[in-house]
């Protein structure tokens, strides 16, 4: 709803003695509140050079694990359903089997341990070999993995009476990779800092690969370092594009809107309106323009921790300084709908400029000569004096203001 417009309602409501809050009180109210769950948009222009606004989305799933009605009912881990019973997102095969290693479910708690993939893991039966783990998933509400028995070789450039081996894994581990092993997640003891050799010495130490293998693998996992001992929840979203401008023809006068839902909730919560968030929308830019940024910001969140990176690189930025963009100047009515802060400057230098004008009892005159040149207080001048339609008596609505503008532009005074 634009000023105007809230304006208009709110002196029809005022006659009915009904009192509305100011359209500025709403503004920054509702910029408090953004700024409490974080979700202040921003600004990006798309190669057509059309400016598209987004939220944050990252703010958007982090409330949602933080709401307790939502995260009781959210699944963190794919379900393998056997082909039987096939009902929600969760159960695809693109988050169960199509993820690269640095996307798929990261690691599992269990017994007070966190458990990763590509790390040695040692099993309950001390008869059973050390597996690493590939994939995480679920059966039947039980947490499986489908591991490999890696291959030692002693090391070809190892000093003489050292007890040094390689870890060989393939390359290329897919989901129906025959040397696959699944194992119940509550079959896992120990982790990777706890496994030993047979003369007690720590089995990673000397297991530290060569540089040999066709794929260096870093142990530990970058993200076990990354996290810092905290649980790592693995949240896919579901991205939808619609048209809601509402017209019958889709070609011409396009609005698309951007929304998501959780992968992980059953299609009865998906369903429902609240679980449904808004991302981003444009009247003017298409699909594709307005989907970049949101896939730009989901695919650096996924990559912030290479998969390939040593643990010791982690806090290194090898890619150069970014140069720092000069704040981009929004409309009146793109800063009136937002709360944003440029504005307010541009405002303030109109009026100092203006407060430096000669003075001239022509008002009219001056104004439709140096209007293009104010254009901040024009534009202020027309939503804040402007009177709204009313049908009330012009001389009791200049009797309530009480507010007379002298002729000169340096003061003004009110009885």
């Amino acid at each position: 709803m634009s000023r105007n417009l809230y304006n208009h309602l709110r002196v029809i409501l005022a006659l009915c003695h009904m009192n509305l809050p100011h359209w500025d009180t709403l503004r920054r109210m509702r910029s408090r509140i953004r700024s409490m769950l974080k979700m202040d948009p921003s600004e990006n222009q798309s190669v057509l050079s059309n400016k598209t606004f987004a939220l944050n989305l990252q703010s958007i799933v982090g409330n949602e694990l933080a709401n307790p009605t939502v995260v009781r009912h959210l699944e963190f881990y794919p379900h393998d359903p056997r082909g039987k019973d096939m009902f929600a997102l969760y159960q695809s095969k693109k988050w169960r089997e199509e993820l690269g290693p640095n996307s798929r479910v990261q690691m599992v708690p269990s017994e007070g341990k966190h458990f990763y993939i590509y790390e040695p893991v040692g099993l309950k039966d001390p008869q059973a070999p050390i597996v690493v783990p590939i994939f995480f998933y679920k059966y039947q509400d039980t947490l499986f993995l489908k591991c490999i028995k890696p291959k030692a070789g002693l090391r070809a450039n190892a000093p003489a009476g050292s007890r040094q081996f390689d870890l060989h894994l393939p390359s290329i581990i897919p989901w129906f990779h025959s040397d696959l092993i699944e194992i119940p997640v509550d079959q896992f003891q120990k982790t990777y800092s706890e496994l030993t050799t047979y003369y007690g010495d720590s089995y990673v130490e000397l297991s530290c690969g060569s540089g040999l293998q066709r794929v260096d693998i870093p142990i530990p996992n970058p993200w076990r370092v990354r996290t810092g001992g905290k649980i790592i929840r693995h949240v896919p979203v579901t991205l939808y594009a619609d048209n809601t401008s509402g017209n019958k023809s889709k070609r011409w006068n396009k609005h698309v809107t951007y929304c998501l839902t959780l992968s992980g909730l059953p299609p009865q919560l998906t369903n429902m309106e609240y679980n449904c968030h808004f991302i981003s929308t444009s009247n003017q830019a298409g699909p594709l323009e307005i989907g970049e940024p949101i896939i730009a910001e989901i695919k650096f969140k996924g990559e912030a921790c290479a998969f390939g990176q040593s643990p010791s690189k982690l806090g290194q930025d090898s890619a150069p300084p970014k140069q720092i963009k000069p704040a981009t100047k929004l409309s009146i009515i793109k800063a009136d709908m937002f709360g944003q802060g440029p504005v307010a400057k541009d405002l303030d230098d109109d009026i100092q400029q203006y407060l430096l004008e000669p003075n001239t009892k022509q008002k009219c005159d001056f104004w439709s000569q140096q209007k293009k040149i104010y254009l901040s207080l024009a534009a202020m001048a027309t939503c804040f004096l402007g009177i709204p339609a009313t049908s009330t008596p012009s001389e009791q609505v200049f009797l309530l203001s009480k507010t007379i503008i002298s002729p000169s532009p340096t003061a003004s005074t009110a009885h």
